[in-house]
């Protein structure tokens, strides 16, 4: 499946990513381009090489952009990318928000986000602390993510929910947030 949105008909040359979860595509006659969405959509991260052959791109671990062009040149980006401006799908933290509707019969959806990509779980927990359902399991990019539970296998108690991240970032450690539901049938 194409994942060219914002990359128009141009040329990809390489491509890499940094640490904090974001894609970068540097093409003929088209500059740099950005991607914090899993490589679903792009921008231009950088207008000053237009009309350039970018032939090679590098991120570091303080997260400069680094792009080469065909005529030798180097360019680096004035700041590190770690953030997008005023982006309102963009996370800014470790959340996780309460569940809603709350108390649930038969659904609800929690939302959280996650700041760095990492291995992520939540779970539900009934009140002595048994292991009721597992909702996520997986490797997940930066972003906001809203998944839903059923209550069909739950009895009517009040449980906790925990999002555990395992960060993929060496050295960052984990992020571990917990909140309470109610399932009412």
């Amino acid at each position: 499946m194409p994942t060219n949105t914002g990359l128009g008909a141009s040329d990809v040359r390489d491509i890499t990513s940094n640490l904090y979860g974001y894609l970068f595509a540097g093409t003929i006659g088209g500059a740099a381009y950005a991607s914090a969405y899993n490589g679903d959509s792009w921008m231009a991260s950088n207008n000053a090489l237009a009309d350039l052959e970018v032939t090679d791109l590098l991120t570091t671990t303080s997260g400069y952009l680094f792009a080469l062009t065909r005529n030798g040149k180097l360019f680096r980006t004035v700041q590190p990318v770690t953030a997008w401006a005023a982006s309102s799908v963009v996370p800014t933290g470790f959340t996780v928000a309460h569940n809603f509707p709350n108390p649930f019969d038969p659904t609800t959806e929690i939302r959280f986000e996650i700041l760095l990509h990492g291995f992520v779980t939540l779970t539900v927990f009934n009140v002595l602390g048994q292991q009721m359902a597992t909702i996520v399991n997986a490797y997940l990019p930066m972003g906001k993510y809203r998944p839903t539970i059923s209550a069909s296998a739950l009895p009517s108690c009040t449980y906790c929910y925990r999002l555990h991240v395992s960060l993929a970032v060496e050295g960052r450690g984990k992020v571990v947030r917990t909140k309470r539901m109610v399932v009412v049938h």
